[in-house]
């Protein structure tokens, strides 16, 4: 009966732990939760670093419309601020109970404020919580109504400011170089920000080229001299404008449209790199470009291959210099990614320019 006892006991005490601290353990997970939130969103947008920006400055702050606290505020900027304003009452005015769905917008993002501004490498005390609001509600909408009325030509306006003048909507579309069909694979993917959603769709459909021997991977000679050596280039279609491959002395490349806001986009994934990206795919990329396109003679032997598409630069030489405004000795190239594609060039190159050199000691030896 004693032992009946002490087993009820037991029974009941063991419920009694378990009744007693479940708000205990709530917390407990919850700040588990939050913890996980606050690494998941720790600073994905940085500031360029200064090496980079110095002397290039125009390429990294926005001349038209800031999105987002970095340029928040910047007077020469503020012309777009109604117009930002406008996309957001068209987004929200589409359905009724216009009140009750900004009510809705302003508390969820009230509840993400915090967690958007661990976002940024940098503090900004001069904008109070209703202001940081504010400024993600119209930034965000705006983004949304653009891509809206870019896709769907019904919503535009007909004296719409941002489609009627010259220059001030870079082409979404062409910063994207890629099919329809990769399109609406990429877009469906998360993105910390509009940048990083961006690089997504610079990425390379098949694994790297493997170095065989190691520290072999010298920089490539330029297009002309490659050429000369006897080696060739091909416009091939890929998947990805970063899929360049080399085979039976060919050089395959893709065809890369160059804009005039070109510069500007490469620049700023580049500096993106320099941050947070394991593998640095676009800074390879330009890296190899750069190397391939050195003067005007090797942009307009690309041209001729159709390699190179640059209808809004009329001078050759434009499009060789935007190749070689990147700073390299400043860019940290941490891992090459055609570092094996390099090898192979540099061996093919070596062999076909010991072959000619040999060829013309014959000859000269025949008729001495």
């Amino acid at each position: 009966m004693e032992a009946s006892t002490n087993k009820s006991r037991e029974q009941l005490e063991s419920r009694h732990i378990l009744i007693e601290h479940p708000q205990a353990n709530e917390d407990f997970v919850s700040s588990i939760k939050e913890k996980m939130k606050d690494i998941s969103s720790s600073e994905t947008i940085f500031m360029v670093p200064e090496k980079l920006r110095t002397g290039n400055e125009k390429v990294y702050i926005p001349d038209k419309v800031s999105i987002g606290p970095l340029h928040h505020g910047i007077s020469t900027l503020t012309a777009m601020e109604d117009h930002k304003w406008r996309y957001l009452y068209a987004l929200l005015s589409r359905k009724p109970n216009l009140e009750g769905i900004l009510d809705g917008c302003v508390k969820a993002l009230r509840e993400l404020e915090q967690r958007a501004r661990k976002c940024y490498a940098k503090e900004f005390d001069q904008l109070t919580a209703d202001q940081f609001v504010e400024m993600m509600l119209v930034d965000g909408c705006f983004i949304i109504e653009l891509l809206c009325k870019y896709v769907v030509k019904g919503l535009r306006c007909r004296n719409d400011p941002i489609f009627t003048t010259p220059g001030m909507l870079l082409s979404i579309r062409n910063m994207l170089p890629c099919d329809e069909e990769v399109v609406n694979e990429k877009i469906s993917q998360e993105g910390n920000h509009l940048l990083d959603l961006i690089s997504h769709f610079y990425l390379p459909s098949y694994p790297r080229e493997q170095v065989k021997q190691s520290g072999s991977s010298e920089v490539i000679e330029c297009a002309k001299m490659l050429q000369e050596a006897g080696i060739r280039f091909r416009k091939v279609t890929a998947k990805s404008v970063l899929d360049i491959m080399f085979f039976d002395g060919v050089i395959e490349i893709p065809p890369l449209k160059i804009y005039r806001f070109s510069e500007v986009l490469f620049a700023n994934l580049i500096a993106l790199e320099q941050h947070n990206c394991d593998m640095q795919y676009v800074t390879s990329y330009a890296f190899l470009m750069s190397a391939l396109i050195r003067s005007d003679k090797d942009a307009r032997l690309l041209r001729r291959h159709r390699i190179l598409i640059s209808n809004e630069y009329k001078d050759i030489k434009d499009v060789y210099e935007s190749f070689q405004k990147y700073k390299w000795e400043e860019v940290n190239v941490k891992d090459l990614y055609y570092a094996g594609l390099f090898e192979q060039i540099n061996d093919q190159y070596r062999r076909r320019n010991w072959s000619a050199w040999l060829g013309n000691l014959k000859h000269k030896l025949c008729h001495s």
